[in-house]
């Protein structure tokens, strides 16, 4: 039973890194991603200067990501990374004030 065990640990998609690898540096950099995508009203003003938009679906509708965080227990990764991110400069575009 403990090499079935150790089989089925290791097909889970949620395996623990251990400390130093770098979970908060990818936490930052896709919190960037997600939080400097434009919002609808600043797109509005970017669709009509360019009929390209990137932001369109094949029925030409606009679609926006949304930020979703799962958070167990033991979890202190978004915290971990939304407090050391001002001394690493990440998140710290000029243009766009973020809380």
């Amino acid at each position: 039973t403990n090499r079935k065990q150790q089989q089925q640990r290791r097909r889970r998609g949620n395996i623990q890194l251990v400390a130093g690898s770098g979970k908060t540096y990818v936490a930052w950099k896709v919190m960037e991603g997600l939080l400097l995508t434009p919002r609808e009203e600043e797109a509005e003003d970017t669709n009509s200067d360019n009929d390209n938009n990137n932001n369109k679906d094949d029925n030409g509708t606009d679609y926006w990501p949304r930020i979703g965080v799962f958070v167990t227990p033991f979890l202190n990764l978004v915290d971990q990374a939304l407090s050391n991110r001002e001394a690493h400069r990440i998140l710290m575009n000029p243009n766009r004030k973020i809380p």
